[in-house]
């Protein structure tokens, strides 16, 4: 019963993980290049003013970052739960969390360098 509660835990964790780790992808680079993006085209009064790329760094940024990290952490925490799976080995969890979170501060699929 205590290693079911430790894994419990341990889980807990991992999605309040997920969960900061999208927040703060959702306000920083998200929200900042997206009013970044309103206040370069409200001052020029043209959406043509500013590059494609900026426009699909913040898409990027929201979609790849918060998102994806939400949809990651709420399933790597209820997806095993409801098929009644096996445990998983939490490592692999926290392994792909910090290779998401490295893609998206690469920049590379943002098109922005």
């Amino acid at each position: 019963m205590d290693r079911a509660i430790a894994r419990e835990q341990a889980l807990s964790r991992l999605l309040m993980t997920y969960i900061i780790t999208g927040l703060v992808f959702m306000l920083l680079p998200g929200t900042f290049l997206g009013v970044w993006n309103l206040i370069k085209i409200s001052s020029r009064e043209a959406a043509e003013s500013i590059s494609p790329a900026w426009i699909q760094a913040h898409g990027h940024a929201q979609l790849f970052g918060w998102v994806g990290t939400f949809i990651l952490g709420i399933g790597f925490y209820s997806i095993p739960k409801l098929r009644k799976l096996k445990p998983f080995a939490l490592w692999s969890a926290w392994l792909t969390g910090a290779v998401d979170s490295r893609r998206d501060h690469s920049g590379i699929e943002h098109g922005v360098h």
